[in-house]
């Protein structure tokens, strides 16, 4: 008996043993913590990185960093500083000023890297691993994983295209920033050899992209089509460009705006203005011209409470004064107080034909009619100046 229970025990101890030693059970997988490894396991995972990075795109309009648009803009043929605030001070004192110290070229180029480390994480996961469910549309796996990386290197040649533009010569990071290739030391990369990049990323997202958005504020074939034109041009290709071009051109779900549609039809207005009211600026709604419709919500979770992408570049009509009076009250339909760091140019304003929707005042206002109490309603009533 005691021959029996020894064998019997021993049996166990081995057990136990093998058991123990199973490296599963000493894998940690808390829960609580979200990694790319645990984030990146499914398509609905993908989608939440994918939404992450067009986030962080729309801190272009959003204000979150610092006059990014006053940057890509003021100082063009188009605007001009019109408030010395932010970057409105380089573009108005450019000389000193405009050097690498400056916060504002700081911060916008720390925010292009952003977009561009996070798609590389998004595209690496998703190229490498094995382990992913890739199901979860009426799509195959197949479908669902290209679309995924074709998007994320779509939004990657959007950041690079802004880097490109704006230094030129900058470090080219394609990998995941992982703690084995992290580095400090990096070197610029010509020109020419980033926007090779940026075309090579668009090319993938062309095949694969729809000519419709996945859903509201996603990239579209056409949006792509429109970027290798414009890439092309920038490398002296014109035919490429031309070729781009015609694809978008000859998409017939694009079609330019030519008659009055949506929320203000009945209203004064302009074809032009349509796909800028609320309500018209989505595809779903009508907009049949747009490519590309970031989603932005006023005072909405996710949408923020910054309502200046609406009235961003524009003259400071508040600070007109006849005598004492200011006559001219904020009111929504102007455009709100709006930050107006920017102001069109005068090249700007007479560009257009008389005839031409897009430089009229319902576009570009050149003067503003003092309205009553209930033609500004809710706001207060103009003021008449003082004789």
């Amino acid at each position: 008996m005691k021959i029996k229970s020894l064998k019997i025990i021993t049996v166990i101890l081995i057990v136990i043993f093998f058991v123990g030693c199973e490296t599963d059970l000493l894998k940690e997988k808390p829960q609580h913590l979200i990694t790319s490894e645990t984030l990146y396991s499914s398509l609905a995972g993908f989608e939440t990185g994918l939404n992450g990075a067009y986030s962080l795109i729309r801190a272009e309009h959003n204000g979150s960093i610092d006059f990014t648009s006053s940057m890509f803009t003021c100082g063009t043929d188009n605007l001009c500083a019109n408030w010395r605030q932010g970057f409105g001070v380089i573009g108005s004192f450019w000389g000193d000023l405009n050097n690498p110290s400056s916060s504002n070229f700081k911060n916008v180029f720390s925010w292009l890297y952003g977009i561009v480390n996070a798609t590389n994480t998004i595209i690496n996961q998703a190229e490498n691993r094995t382990d992913i469910n890739w199901a979860g549309t009426s799509l195959s796996a197949d479908a669902n994983k290209n679309r995924v990386i074709g998007e994320a290197k779509a939004i990657r040649a959007w950041a690079y295209r802004h880097l490109s533009y704006c230094w030129g010569d900058v470090p080219l990071s394609l990998k995941e920033s992982l703690g084995s290739t992290i580095k400090t030391d990096w070197d610029r990369v010509p020109k020419l050899e980033v926007r090779k990049q940026i075309i090579s990323d668009l090319l993938f997202a062309e095949k694969y992209l729809t000519v419709e958005p996945s859903i509201p504020g996603r990239l579209t074939k056409g949006a792509v089509q429109h970027y290798l034109s414009e890439m092309y041009l920038a490398l002296n290709k014109p035919d490429s460009a031309l070729f781009w071009a015609d694809k978008v051109i000859n998409t017939p779900a694009y079609k330019l705006i030519t008659a009055r549609y949506g929320v203000k039809k009945s209203q004064p207005g302009v074809p032009f203005m349509d796909m800028f009211l609320k309500g018209n600026k989505n595809r779903e709604e009508g907009n049949t011209e747009a490519l590309w419709v970031w989603q932005f919500e006023f005072e909405t979770i996710g949408g923020g409470s910054d309502p200046s992408t609406r009235a961003h570049h524009q003259g400071r009509f508040m600070d007109i004064k006849m005598g004492s009076v200011v006559p001219l009250q904020i009111t929504y339909e102007r455009g709100g107080r709006g930050k107006a760091y920017t102001a069109p140019t005068k090249w700007a304003i007479d560009i257009y034909e008389p005839k031409d929707d897009r430089g009229s005042n319902y576009v570009m206002r050149k003067f503003f009619i003092l309205k009553d109490a209930v033609g500004n309603a809710p706001y207060p009533a103009d003021k008449l100046p003082t004789k």
